[in-house]
């Protein structure tokens, strides 16, 4: 089997991971790489799906922070909109959840 080139294997890892984030599991690669004609062995799947989750590792950790902020931000704007309505109850539950997590 020849080598693929570096677009198609970034290619093939992207639809493998956007395949694994819909739900698919590993037979459910191999028979989308077998309809696709990549003529690759279960063992190279397997490279690809290990790539691929390692890739969804390395989004989640960059985004990590920006989410979190984005998270506490919205919370921060429940609550002063809660204590705008006089809705105490529901501001302390904003607090708390942010407190939460902050750790």
């Amino acid at each position: 089997m020849p080598r693929s080139n570096k677009a198609t294997l970034d290619r093939r890892i992207e639809e493998v991971r956007q395949m694994i984030v819909a739900g698919a599991s590993f037979p459910d690669v191999q028979k989308y790489a077998d309809q696709q004609g990549w003529n690759v062995s279960r063992r190279q799947l397997r490279r690809y799906q290990d790539l691929a989750y390692q890739r969804m590792a390395k989004l989640t950790e960059r985004d990590r922070a920006e989410l979190l902020g984005r998270q506490l931000m919205q919370r921060r704007a429940i609550y002063a909109q809660c204590l705008k309505a006089k809705d105490y109850r529901t501001a302390l539950a904003a607090a708390r959840d942010e407190a939460a997590l902050l750790g």
